[in-house]
């Protein structure tokens, strides 16, 4: 006698058999290869998702893929890559037991980056433009005249000129009441005044071959290292070539005299 339970065990059993192997019978499988349009490389890690389904596969160090178990049936295939044109398969037909192979080759995208200008300025319109309050004097300004640098400088807001002496005498300045040692001087980016400190001589520096004067009060760019408490001015001498030479004598009261002596000139990328 069979017992209830041991029959519908084996019909269970049966059942299970008889649907396993029809699903084993009712599936296939696609493989392919993947590969760079520019140069013919396979592509690594490539994301291929069967359109509509939770089947999906990652391509391989050679650019190789397999999606298993996948029902019979027609597919969309969906191939993507960071940097890469995603690639689409149309009717994609899955037969039982077979393997369909499905290759893709994918074209790289181009990145547009947005655009960029870069703005340059001439050094003199950049301390023009400078946050610092600054004061430029160009060569038009004084050529003409017969004056000497102490001069020029004492006509600038907030510049006064100590001289002990008549002309070509031992001058210096001071910014907005500060001291001589305070206010440092520049000629061509090169400090003139001494390590251990001390006022410069304007009176030495003639102004036959000079092309601009910088005077910054209050803050100082960075580019002369913020030093300078009182101010700082910037001597600028022109370019050589601008003038092949000159020279000048003048004279003052009690019997002083001052003469300078300009040369310049150009070869090749040597100036002097």
């Amino acid at each position: 006698m069979v017992k209830p339970f041991s029959c519908a065990f084996r019909s269970w059993v049966l059942v299970t058999l008889v649907f396993s192997t029809a699903w084993a019978q009712s599936v296939g499988r696609i493989t392919g290869t993947i590969r760079d349009q520019a140069t013919g490389k396979p592509i690594h890690s490539v994301n291929i998702v069967v359109k509509g389904t939770g089947f999906g596969a990652s391509s391989n160090k050679k650019g190789q893929y397999v999606i298993k178990d996948l029902p019979v049936g027609e597919y969309t295939l969906i191939a993507s890559h960071i940097g890469y044109k995603s690639a689409t398969k149309l009717h994609v037909k899955v037969r039982i037991n077979q393997t369909t192979k499905v290759d893709f080759v994918l074209t790289p995208t181009i990145i547009q980056l947005p655009g960029s200008s870069v703005t340059a300025l001439l050094p003199s319109e950049e301390a023009e433009r400078s946050h610092a309050f600054v004061a430029v004097i160009r060569a038009e300004e004084f050529e003409s005249r017969a004056v000497s640098l102490p001069e020029v400088l004492a006509q600038t807001a907030g510049v006064q000129i100590k001289k002990l002496g008549g002309l070509g005498s031992y001058s210096t300045l001071s910014v907005r009441g500060t001291s001589g040692q305070q206010v440092r001087v520049y000629l061509d980016g090169v400090a003139l005044n001494s390590a251990l400190g001390g006022g410069v001589n304007l009176g030495n520096i003639p102004l036959s071959n000079v092309e601009r004067i910088e005077v910054y009060k209050g803050t100082i760019p960075t580019k002369f290292g913020g030093s300078g408490l009182g101010g700082v001015v910037h001597i600028v001498t022109k370019r050589a070539g601008y003038k092949v030479g000159s020279y000048g004598l003048k004279s003052g009261t009690f019997g002083t005299h001052q003469g300078s002596v300009f040369f310049s000139r150009s070869y090749k990328s040597f100036n002097y």
